[in-house]
């Protein structure tokens, strides 16, 4: 299960760095159509990067809530095996 939550933080802070990525170019896209100035542009661009690195700790928060979810879940089941190799007896 750990590792699962390791893969999907790895896969979102992948997909994070490509949207920002996409997003720079976005932006500097319209800064050469004179859409906006080039200080709103950054203003924006670090509004929604702040926001990106935001969400980005939400779901590691999620992730590691989960995993210790999981570990409660378990922590009987290893109890039990070890108490019992410890008398000797194999299942």
């Amino acid at each position: 299960m750990a590792k699962r939550i390791r893969k999907a933080v790895k896969y979102g802070k992948q997909v994070a760095s490509a949207a920002a990525q996409q997003l720079k170019k976005r932006v500097k896209e319209l800064v050469r159509s004179r859409a906006p100035t080039r200080a709103e542009a950054k203003k924006l661009l670090k509004a929604i990067v702040a926001e990106m690195r935001k969400e980005t700790e939400i779901v590691a928060k999620f992730a590691q809530q989960e995993l210790k979810k999981e570990m409660k879940k378990a922590k009987p089941l290893v109890k039990k095996a070890v108490s019992r190799m410890k008398k000797g007896r194999k299942r």
